[in-house]
This record gives structure tokens, sequence and C-alpha cells, in this order.
């Protein structure tokens, strides 16, 4: 019996290794295929108009076939990020057109990389002719779009309806839609450029047009907060549209008492910077009917005169005395005038626009170029490799001089203290890969990113902050082909940052991704953040693994700017010192030149100054304090920072002033930490 089975066995196993064979050939032969095709298309692109128009539609076609192969992801990247380049030449974008279908099927891709060049190619390849139908697909994307790639479409959907809308009602009922879709993703400076055409500018459109606008305007931020729970963000347009351009609705539309009565019914829920605009619409809409609604609007500010939230309290103080001139009310609070073509022409969101090398490769050489001139180099990698256990999760940055410092040797890899199991899952491509290490410095002076990365597990941020609270969004994705289980998440209890989280992700088919929410409260200054501890287990692993890793909530991030011109700041300057004064000196880790752009976007401080010999800056660390047998109290502290470069001997001093003597010497830490060389 035995002699019958193997005669048998022998040939099917030969069989199956040679089956491997051919398929291993044929994936070899493909992939050469691609490169010599790649190669050809990047030669067409070199060489631009001096190739025939023919050649160019051929490659253009070609790349088209190579964004629509399903079967290999690589290649769908690759065909995105070459058409990118191709759509520099404007002659060129008109046979890319062609493909727009295509372009906007990636992104519903799973892998966020095609995704980001899916949403940068129909940024670059959007005109005149296809506009409209790019921004509807990106409005109808962005309500199902995850976290991570939201912020980013709501600011290109606003550039290109700005840019191209012929019909401003058109634009007003495309920010409203973004907010409807993704409101956590619509940022102030969204919707107040939005402000800012219905206002209107010294050009371009007539009193009637501007008049008609502001009424639609109006009358959209009126049906928006008819819902029962409009989103924060939805009721503090709403709120300055009404107290700008209510007086332009019929009253057969809305009584002032109604509108009134509609706005106010959202005011005990909604955040405190919603509050505060929502008083200044009140006293707008006071200035606009004094007679209407003098009792009621009085009325909420005498009651808030008392409030426990200073800011609140002062504002409804303020407003009070103000109402009492009638006179003087409305010069104060008359409506805004027209923006000058400078502001216009000026669209901050396009100069928050960043091309990133490492998320948005879509970008030409010279955005890119440009973009590493005004971060000011602040995101460049030391391109230091660390062990395995380290790329697997191993410590954050050490800050000078700070405490608890988590270790970065092989005993964190694992909970068994031997960390293999952390190292195998890294070793792959932990040589290719950012470290845990400095991923994790890069986050802590930049809003979105990776967190995490190897070839099972892919952890990405977004974050953001107002004032002394944060919300974090940490975004999971099985990056594998086994399913991941049994995933344990622990963040460390600080008292100095309360941390709320949802509901970690428990077990993460191939392909799965799911976000997991923090939301934080600063109450007193701090140096290392928490510990977010993970495990999970794979299949044909023997132990679980570990990634020891620390949220990139850093005390800056809690840091607001402070507007003060130069005198003011050399007066707080010199009424400040002694024990609340910090230094630090020693080699420079980047120029001079680079440091107003490292204080205002990586440490969210105010430029005050910025001359070859030093750059001031001023901002305010804000915190909630806990009162013991009370409720807690807004702690806001002054900060103001000096700092000194010496190209002679490649040095930098670095100065902190504080009204608390503990910020001072965390702040000076933290900033000695990307100022100054370890030594």
């Amino acid at each position: 019996q035995q002699g019958s089975m193997f005669p048998n066995a022998v040939p099917s196993k030969r069989r199956t290794r040679a089956e491997a064979d051919r398929q291993a050939l044929m994936r070899n032969k493909s992939n050469s295929e691609h490169a010599v095709l790649f190669e050809a298309v990047n030669v067409v692109i070199h060489m631009g108009r001096l190739v025939s128009p023919p050649i160019t539609r051929m490659a253009a076609n070609k790349l088209g076939s190579f964004v629509s192969a399903k079967e290999y992801a690589n290649i769908r990247y690759l065909g995105l990020e070459t058409m990118s380049r191709m759509a520099t030449d404007p002659e060129i974008v008109s046979q890319l057109e062609k493909t727009t279908r295509v372009i906007i099927d990636q992104l519903q891709d799973s892998d966020i990389s095609i995704r980001r060049q899916a949403l940068n190619l129909l940024y670059a390849i959007c005109n005149r002719e296809n506009w409209r139908e790019i921004v509807d697909e990106l409005i109808e994307v962005l309500r199902n779009s995850d976290a991570l790639l939201q912020e980013e479409l709501v600011l290109k959907i606003a550039i290109l309806a700005e840019q191209n809308a012929q019909d401003f009602q058109w634009y007003i009922d495309q920010v409203f839609k973004m907010l409807e879709s993704a409101p956590d993703a619509v940022s102030a400076d969204v919707w107040y450029r939005l402000v800012q055409y219905v206002v209107g500018f010294n050009e371009g459109t007539s009193e009637t047009e501007r008049d008609t606008l502001q009424a639609y305007a109006a009358q959209k931020a009126l049906t928006a907060i008819s819902q029962s729970h409009p989103h924060d963000t939805l009721v503090q347009l709403s709120a300055y549209l009404i107290g700008e351009f209510a007086c332009r609705l019929r009253t057969e539309v809305a009584s002032p008492q109604r509108i009134l009565q509609q706005l106010h019914e959202h005011f005990p829920r909604v955040k405190s910077q919603s509050k505060a605009l929502m008083l200044v619409a009140y006293a707008k809409l006071l200035s606009q009917e004094p007679e209407a609604l003098r009792y009621q609007v009085l009325g909420i500010f005498e009651d808030l005169k008392d409030s426990q939230d200073i800011e609140l309290q002062q504002r409804a103080t303020e407003l009070y005395a103000l109402a009492a001139d009638e006179a003087q009310m409305e010069d104060v609070l008359q409506s805004m005038p027209p923006f000058s073509e400078t502001v216009q022409a000026n669209n901050p969101l396009i100069r928050r626009l960043k091309y990133n090398t490492t998320y948005n490769r879509a970008a030409t050489r010279t955005q890119l170029e440009a973009a590493a001139k005004s971060e000011g180099g602040m995101y460049k990698s030391s391109g230091t490799r660390q062990s395995n256990a380290s790329a697997a999760g191993g410590s954050p940055v050490k800050v000078p001089g700070g405490r608890d410092s988590p270790r970065s040797d092989s005993s964190s890899g694992s909970s068994s203290g031997s960390g293999s199991e952390s190292e195998s899952e890294s070793s792959d491509d932990a040589s290719a890969a950012p470290t845990a290490r400095s991923l994790w410095k890069m986050l802590c002076i930049r809003d979105e990113g990776s967190f995490f990365e190897s070839t099972a597990l892919s952890l990405a941020v977004r974050q953001e902050y107002r004032g002394a609270h944060g919300r974090m969004q940490i975004a999971w994705l099985n990056r594998g082909s086994r399913p991941i289980t049994n995933i344990r998440v622990h963040i460390a209890e600080a008292p100095f940052l309360a941390i709320k989280a949802s509901g970690a992700p428990t077990d993460l088919e191939p392909g799965g991704r799911q976000v997991h929410m923090l939301e934080m409260e600063c109450r007193e200054p701090f140096l290392q953040p928490p510990r977010y501890m993970v495990q999970f287990s794979v299949p044909g692993k023997s132990e679980p693994v570990t990634l020891p890793l620390m949220l990139p909530a850093i005390m800056t991030k809690f840091m607001a700017p402070a507007q003060l011109a130069p005198a003011e700041f050399l007066q707080h300057w010199e009424a400040t010192g002694g024990p609340r004064e910090t230094q630090n000196a020693g080699p420079a880790s980047c120029e001079a030149r680079e440091f107003a752009g490292q204080l205002s976007q990586g440490f969210n401080m105010h430029v005050v100054e910025h001359v070859p010999t030093h750059t001031h800056g001023a901002g305010v660390f804000n915190a909630m304090a806990q009162v013991q047998g009370g409720a807690p109290q807004r702690m806001a502290v002054a900060c103001m920072v000096r700092l000194e470069g010496s190209e002679a001997n490649r040095t930098t001093r670095i100065v902190v002033r504080a009204q608390h003597p503990q910020v001072s010497q965390l702040l000076t830490q933290i900033l000695s930490s990307y100022l100054i060389q370890a030594q």
C-alpha cells in the first residue's frame, strides 16, 4: 500500500513546485515589463514638448491602464505619481482628463497612500471644464471618507469651489455640505473664507449682488440652526452670518425674536468658543432691532455676568455696558466693510496647503522645494537607524533633562522581556521605514502623520488642539494578510493630562481599519506625555507583540500664539525675570534663519520679531487647573522666547521667560530637544 501511495505523491509535489516557479517567473516578467514602460514614460515627461503628440497621448493612455490595474497596488500608486508629474505641463492635462473617472475610482481604494495620490492628482488636473464633476465627486467621497483624509479633502474642495465657482450661492452650498458631511474637518479658516466672500470685496461685485448673496447666506444659516443638534462649527458659522446679515432677511421669513430664539436654543450645549461668537451675534442683532430684542438680549447678558467661564463673563459684561449707549453700540457693531483686493488675492487656504514629500508625493519639484523652505527643515529626519525593537515601537526621543524617559533596549520590546516578537514583526521593513522614535518626534510638531509602521500594522495620527483641550484620532490599519487579534490598548493615567478614550479595536481582519478616538484636557505643565501601550496577537506567533508607544501630545500642543507688537514684547520681557527665566545653549541643530518657522509651525507661538541676530516669540500655555472642592479653573500662562544663533561657532542660545517658573523650565527643555544637538 505504501508503494502505491508514494508514486502518486511525488509527481503531485513536483507539479506544485513547477507551478509555483512558473508563477514566480510570470510575476518577475510582469515587474520587468512595467519597469521598462515606466522608464519610457519618464523619458516622455523629461523631453516634454520635444516629443510628438501621438507618443504623449500613448504615454497618457498607458498610465491610465496602470491606474486601472486592480491586482497591483504598487503599479496603481506609481501610475498616479507619474501622472502627477505629467500634469505639470498644461498641454498634457487634456490627455489626462480622459482618465478622470479612473482617478476618481481610486479615492475608494483601501490604501490611504493611493487615496492621497488620487486626490492630489485630481486637484492638479482640475480646470474650468471639469471642475464641477470633480468637486461634486469629492463631496460624495467626503461623506464616507475616513478621518485621515477628510481635512485634506475639505481644504481642496474649498479651494477648487472658490477658484471655479461662477455663482457664489453654489459656493455657499458646498461649504454647508462639507459641514454636514465632515464638520470636524472644517476648520475656522475654511468657513471664515466663506464669510469674506459673503461680506464682499471692494471690486468684483455690485451692491445689489452683494445684498442678494448676504440674504442667501443668512437664510442658509437660519435653516442650518433649525436642526435639533447642529455641530459646533456649523453653529459658529451660522452665528456669524446671522449676526452680520439677519437684517437682509424679510420679516415675513423670520421675525427678529424668532431668529434670536432659534440661535439661543443651542447655547447651553455648545463649547465656550461658540458661545463667545453667539454673544457677539446677539449684540449685533440687538443693534439692528433695539426695540424688538432689548429685553431678551440684555437678559442673556445679565445672566452671564456671573458665569464661571471667565471669557464669557467678561464678554457679557462688556456687551451689557455697551448696550447702554445705543449710538456707541451702533458705531462699534456696525456691519463689516468689504475686504480689500489684497485679501481676495491672498487665499489663506492655499498658503496652508503644504506639499510634504512623505504624504503628498503628487507635488511638483518647485512646490516641494518651496515647502522645504517654508517649513524650515523642521521635519527632516536624522536618518539614524535603530534596532528592530525600536522600529517595532521603541522609545520616543528623550527630551534633554526629562525624567522617566523610557528605555529603548530589547527589554521593552515585548511583555516577556525578550523583544523577539516585536523584532520579527518589523524586521521586514525596519531598514526602509522611519523608526517609531523619529515618527513620534515629527508628530510632536505637526498635526498628522504616521505613528507606527510595520509589515503587519500601520498606525496614523490626526490631532487638533484648542486651548487646554485636544482631540486625537489614531487610525489602525491591518496591512498584512493575516488577521490581528486580541488587541489591547492601555493608556497610562497621568495627573497632568485627563484622557477620555473611545473603544479601541479588538480585532482587525486583513485590510481592516478602525479609528481610536481620544479626548484630552491639559491640567498642569508636563514634560513626558502618557504611554500608549499596544499588545496584539498574529497567527503563527507564539508570543503577543507589544509596542510601548507614547502619545505625541507634548506641552507645546496646548500653546496658543499671543499677538504682541515688538514694543509690547520688550515691556513684558523686562517685567518678567529672576526665577521665571530659564536658559540653555549648545551646538545648533539648525540655522538661525529657520527659527521663525519652527516657533510658529512647530511650537504654536507668534513670531514677534525675526532678524539675523535673534528671534522673539510669544505664546500662552493653556490648562484647566484642578481646584480641590471646586470647579476646574482655566490657567493661562504667558510665555516669551528669545532665540539667538551664532553662525560663526554654530551655537544656539534659548532664553525663556514665563509667568510660571515650571512652564519656563519645561518649555526650555522641549525647545532644546529640537534646536540644540544632544551631547
